[in-house]
């Protein structure tokens, strides 16, 4: 019975049928923990950091269901990290829902990273959108000095990228050193 209204009530509320909430629950079942003033808060201002109307929010998350459960600040982290890497790409930004990965952090700063990276060592490590933490740090693993990078400031993503970097160096016992000259 609690299911039953739980159903009904996102539907009522989120202007879905029944049937799209339940495809949900079952592919994300943390979603049903979750309260619909909560959600309904989160849907709201996840729709503004991406400036988007709340049903438009409502549909992208229907079809990529763990948006429902990540707060805005996640979200809008985890895009703005992969905008970064798209405009290090040279990569057209056509606005900021597009670049929403549901990837680790620390897989997005490494695609960041590895970019920079490439621009002082030209290209000797291979970076795609796909790229893992694990090649990155394998990589320096094995190229071990300094890297003198330029980066933008960039709301949200410099911080996390210096942060990233840092934790990287105690990782590979400080045999790699990352001096980063921020560009306004």
């Amino acid at each position: 019975p609690e299911l039953r209204s739980k159903v009904k009530e996102f539907a009522e509320r989120f202007e879905v049928k029944d049937e799209e909430f339940l495809k949900i629950a079952q592919k994300t079942p943390e979603f049903l923990n979750r309260k619909l003033e909560t959600l309904d808060k989160y849907i709201i201002e996840s729709a503004k950091r991406f400036d988007i109307e709340k049903k438009e929010f409502v549909n992208v998350a229907l079809k990529r269901p763990s948006l429902f459960c990540l707060s805005p600040d996640t979200l809008e982290r985890k895009a703005k990290i992969y905008a970064y890497y798209k405009e290090l790409n040279n990569i057209p930004v056509n606005n900021l829902l597009e670049c929403l990965r549901i990837t680790a952090d620390k897989h997005l700063l490494a695609q960041v990273l590895g970019v920079l990276i490439n621009q002082q060592t030209d290209n000797s490590l291979k970076i795609t959108a796909s790229i893992k933490y694990n090649q990155v740090k394998e990589f320096l693993e094995n190229n071990f000095g300094k890297y003198d990078l330029k980066i933008h400031n960039r709301e949200i993503v410099t911080e996390n990228l210096l942060e990233f970097a840092k934790n990287l160096e105690k990782e590979l016992i400080n045999k790699v050193k990352f001096n980063f000259k921020i560009i306004k």
